[in-house]
């Protein structure tokens, strides 16, 4: 089968992928080696047994995280299920794996029900304190905010799987748009996925044009050749087709997540809001039945009742639905709703049209009753061959007029003109003749289909 495509107001369109989703009760950390740590090859288990061993957790503590290492970018991701057992975890500073000993930095991700956006043209250097004091988004809840690098954006988290259109700081409104992450470039190794602080290809930083290592002053006229494309331009170039490539990419990934989020969050309310409705309708049964059991009744509840008799076929029909009552005041006096107003006028227009079809057939089929007998005088006098038999009914009551006017302008047409001559026997046959096909044609045409014997 197809997979499944979702598309959004950013205009991205990929097929969603079949990860499933933390919980929202994990607490989700990012341990983060340096000093040229290299996790990429370090066992899960051995690492959790390293941070067990490093933070002194007890037996049931060590069972609250586990740990997933992620080779590509160098780091582990733990899930953790006990905040205390997290905070111990995090004051963790160096770890000892595959016989060497680095320092390491562990943080609390994003939580789950958290989206990311950017403001632009904030003052590079701003302090994080006063960053988020003076940031605020009406209807909306910021859990952190910070600078990127030296740039004059900033990135802030939001609770929530939207983002606001606006956020006011210091008095001033910015346009919040959505975080669209790029792929890491290693500025020491020029490779994609990892940044340079958890690189361990290489210990010096090689050269963005040519890609070689050696002393600065060495490369001054190398040449220009990227070493992940092989285009001439430098490695650090962002329009290099594999950088574009691997931001598409992470953008995709990270849009994914959101969708995700969403339509997990979605569910989780649409839970929730079900098992109040159902607690509500078990507190209103629980009351009817302590009444119940009080008085001795065993009846069933009215709203009970009411729903079974709406699934009966013998239900009230929907227009009994329909009426409303009026205020205490004018109780007794049911009020129509609209709707069915509506529903009755168009009942008695349809009813009203169909007498007003059934007046006019009447009237036309006694038309036609009058007018047979006309028809066949008319046949007898001319002459029809004997074995013509007459019309039965005719179409419209204006059948004479019509003859006498065609009639009229056939003769003014037959009429001998000045530069003839003609005897009068011949100009009499010559009316005679048309007017009996004149008569035929008449008959013929305004003759029902069906009608002759």
């Amino acid at each position: 089968m197809a997979p499944k495509f979702y598309q959004d107001e950013d205009g991205w369109r990929h097929p969603i992928s079949q990860r499933p989703v933390s919980p929202k009760e994990l607490i989700k950390l990012i341990l983060r080696p340096a000093d040229g740590l290299n996790l990429a090859f370090a066992n899960p288990s051995e690492l959790h047994h390293q941070l067990c061993q490093t933070a002194r957790l007890s037996p049931n503590e060590a069972t609250t995280f586990t740990v997933r290492v992620d080779p590509s970018k160098n780091l582990a991701v733990l899930n953790c299920r006990d905040k205390p057992t997290a905070e111990k975890i995090g004051s963790i500073s160096s770890i000892s794996t595959n016989s060497a000993t680095g320092r390491v930095s562990i943080y609390i991700s994003a939580a789950h029900d958290t989206c990311k956006g950017v403001v632009h043209n904030i003052q590079p250097g701003t302090d994080l304190d006063y960053l988020l004091k003076h940031l605020s988004a009406p209807g909306y809840t910021i859990t952190s905010a910070r600078m990127m690098g030296k740039t004059g954006t900033a990135i802030i988290t939001f609770m929530g799987t939207y983002i606001p259109r606006d956020v006011i700081y210091a008095g001033g409104e910015y346009r919040c748009r959505p975080h669209r992450p790029r792929a890491q470039f290693c500025r020491k190794c020029l490779a994609i996925g990892h940044r340079a602080d958890v690189c361990t290809k290489t210990s010096e930083a090689l050269c963005p044009k040519c890609g070689k290592g050696g002393q600065e002053e060495d490369h001054q006229d190398c040449l220009t050749q990227c070493i992940n494309c092989g285009g001439n331009h430098s490695a650090d170039d962002k329009t290099c087709e594999k950088r574009q490539a691997a931001d598409s990419a992470v953008r995709y990934q990270a849009y994914d997540k959101r969708i995700i989020r969403r339509r997990n969050l979605n569910t989780e309310q649409n839970s929730q809001q079900s098992k109040q409705e159902a607690q509500q309708r078990g507190r209103s049964h629980t009351r009817f039945a302590e009444h119940e059991t009080h008085n001795g009744i065993r009846s069933r509840s009215k709203r009970s009742s009411r729903q079974r008799s709406s699934s009966r076929p013998g239900a009230p029909s929907r227009s009994q639905d329909l009426i409303k009552q009026q205020s205490p005041e004018n109780a007794g006096q049911p009020q129509v709703s609209q709707s069915l107003l509506k529903s009755t006028h168009i009942r008695t227009a349809k009813q009203a049209n169909k007498s007003y079809r059934d007046a006019v057939r009447t009237q036309t089929h006694a038309r036609r009753e009058q007018m047979l007998p006309r028809l066949q005088t008319l046949a007898q006098q001319s002459s029809l061959p004997p074995n013509h038999s007459p019309p039965v009914t005719v179409t419209t009551p204006d059948i004479q007029s019509d003859m006498d006017t065609e009639s009229n302008v056939a003769i003014n047409r037959s009429t001998p003109g000045p530069k003839r001559s003609r005897t009068d026997d011949e100009g009499t046959l010559m009316v005679e003749e048309c007017h009996r096909r004149l008569t035929a044609a008449l008959t013929s045409r305004y003759t029902l289909k069906g009608s002759k014997k």
